[in-house]
C-alpha cells in the first residue's frame, strides 16, 4: 500500500481527504476490479462481486459515490444519486463510499436521510486501483458493469450522459479509455513524486476535454497538495468558474482553499455569487443560510448574506411546502434577532408559527416568538407584516 502526507491544511480546516488505494496504479475501461474488502456500512446492504451475487441482482450496473467527507457536499451527492435511481428505474443501483474508519453518532445520522447505502472503506480498497493521485476532492461517480468491470468516473452531470448513452449502445469506449489513460498517467507521476509533469498531463488532458470536472480538481490538488501554490490552486478553480458559473462544486472546493482568517474578503464575494447563481434553487439556499448564521470553527457568521440567502430560501419554496417554509422563516427570525432588529424577527416568527403549527412541531418557534414580544421596545406597536412575506397565505 502507498500513502501520501498531507502538505496543504491549516489549522481550521483540511483541503482534500486523503486516502489509500490499491496496490495496482489504474484499471482499465472493460477490466474487473477487486471484489470490495470489509465495508462498515452505515445503513443497507453492501454488494459483492460474486458470480451468484450478480445473478440475483436486478440492476444490471453498480455506480459507487465516491464522497470526500464534508457532509453537506456528500448528503447533496447522495440525494441526487437518490433521484437518478429513480429516473433509471432500477437500472443502476447506487452505494456511497466515505474513505473513513468511522464516523461520529451525529454525522451518522446525517447519512441516513436517504435511501442509498453508505459505507466506510478506510483502504477504499473497492476503489484501490483507479483513484489518481489517491484523493477525493470533489464528489465522483464510478460506474461498474454488474460483474465488476469498470467503465467510467466522473461527476455527476457527466454520468447522465454517459450511462444514457450506455443503454443507448452508443457509448464510445474508446473515447472513455483515452480519458481513463489521462488518469492512469497523472497517477504516475504522483507516485514519483513528479508534480511538473502531472501538471502537464493534467493540461493536456483539458485542453482535450474541456471543463473536466475531475481533471480541474485535481490540478487545483497538485498545485495546493503538492506544489504548496495556493495562487496557482485559486486561478484554476477561478477560470473553472468563469466557465462553469453553475458549478457548485467548483465554489465549494474553492472555499476550502481560502483561509478563513485571510481570506474574508475573497469568501465574502464567493457566497455572493453562489447567491446570485443559485438564488432560486430553495433547498439549497436553506442549507447555506443555516451555514452562514449558524457558525462553527470553520464557518464564521455573516449575518447579512444568511439573511439574503434565507430570504431566497423562503421565497422559492413552493406555497404548498408548509414545513420547508416554516423552518426558512424560523431561521430568518433567528438572524433578525442577532441583528437587533426584534421587529422583523416577530414577523418572521408569527409567520413560521402560523405555517408551521398544522404540520410540525413549533413549541421552540412559539417561545422565541414570546421572547421577542417581551424584549420588544416599550410603547412600540406590534410589527406589520415584512413587504418580503408572500401575500399568498
Amino acid at each position: 500500500m502507498k500513502k501520501y502526507r498531507t502538505l496543504f491544511a491549516s489549522t481550521t480546516i483540511s483541503l482534500l481527504l486523503l486516502l489509500c488505494a490499491g496496490e495496482v496504479s489504474g484499471l482499465n475501461v472493460g477490466e474487473k476490479a477487486a471484489s470490495p474488502g470489509q465495508i462498515n456500512w452505515l445503513q443497507g446492504e453492501g454488494w459483492t462481486w460474486t458470480r451468484e451475487a450478480v445473478d440475483a441482482q436486478i440492476t444490471q450496473y453498480i455506480a459507487i459515490n465516491i464522497l470526500p467527507g464534508t457532509s453537506a457536499q456528500d448528503i447533496a451527492s447522495l440525494k441526487i444519486c437518490e433521484e437518478l435511481g429513480r429516473r433509471y428505474n432500477g437500472r443502476v443501483k447506487f452505494f456511497g463510499i466515505l474513505g473513513h474508519e468511522m464516523v461520529a453518532d451525529e454525522e451518522r445520522e446525517k447519512y441516513q436521510v436517504t435511501s442509498i447505502p453508505v459505507g466506510l472503506d478506510p483502504k477504499f480498497s473497492v476503489t484501490g486501483g483507479f483513484l489518481p493521485t489517491e484523493s477525493v476532492a470533489l464528489p465522483f461517480i464510478a460506474l461498474f458493469e454488474e460483474d465488476g468491470k469498470f467503465l467510467w468516473r466522473g461527476d455527476l452531470v457527466g454520468f447522465n450522459v454517459a450511462f444514457q448513452e450506455i443503454l443507448d449502445g452508443n457509448f464510445d469506449f474508446e473515447t472513455a479509455e483515452i480519458r481513463n489513460s489521462f488518469f492512469r498517467r497523472i497517477d504516475d507521476a504522483v507516485q514519483k513524486q513528479d508534480y511538473d509533469t502531472a501538471l502537464i498531463v493534467l493540461t493536456e488532458a483539458l485542453e482535450k476535454f474541456q471543463n473536466d470536472e475531475q481533471f480541474i480538481a485535481f490540478k487545483t490538488y497538485v498545485y495546493a497538495e503538492f506544489k504548496n501554490d495556493k495562487t496557482s490552486a485559486l486561478n484554476t478553480i477561478n477560470e473553472a468558474l468563469g466557465a462553469q458559473p453553475g458549478n457548485v462544486n467548483f465554489y465549494n472546493l474553492k472555499l476550502r482553499l481560502l483561509d478563513p482568517e485571510t481570506d474574508t474578503e475573497e469568501i465574502d464575494k464567493t457566497y455572493k455569487a453562489m447567491i446570485q447563481n443559485f438564488g432560486t434553487d430553495s433547498h439549497m439556499m436553506y442549507n447555506l443560510a443555516r451555514k452562514l448564521l449558524m457558525p462553527d470553527d470553520e464557518n464564521g457568521l455573516r449575518l447579512e448574506l444568511g439573511i439574503t440567502a434565507a430570504q431566497k430560501a423562503y421565497e422559492n419554496f413552493d406555497k404548498f411546502e408548509f414545513v420547508a417554509r416554516s423552518l426558512a422563516l424560523e431561521l430568518l427570525g433567528d438572524a433578525f434577532v442577532r441583528a437587533g432588529r426584534l421587529d422583523l424577527a416577530i414577523a418572521a416568527l408569527e409567520e413560521s408559527y402560523d405555517l408551521g403549527a398544522p404540520v410540525r412541531d413549533v413549541t421552540l418557534c412559539q417561545k422565541k416568538l414570546e421572547k421577542c414580544r417581551q424584549n420588544y421596545a416599550v410603547g412600540s406597536s406590534l410589527p406589520q407584516k415584512a413587504e418580503w412575506i408572500k401575500k399568498d397565505q
